[in-house]
């Protein structure tokens, strides 16, 4: 995640492995979850469909 620019919406990009299919369920979660406006909401939702926080980095 990261701030757009003059923005207080934020850009995601979701990497969930590398086969086609873990890649284009990684796309399609980056697009519903950009332009989002908290790092909670984005949590939030990925924690309703079944996802995990494991690790954070700076």
């Amino acid at each position: 995640m990261e701030g757009k620019f003059l923005s207080k919406k934020l850009k995601v990009k979701v990497d969930l492995a590398d086969s086609d299919e873990q890649i284009a369920e990684g796309e399609k979660l980056s697009e519903v979850l950009t332009n989002k406006k908290s790092y909670a909401s984005i949590l939030n939702y990925m924690s309703k469909i079944g996802y995990e926080l494991l690790q954070s980095k700076n």
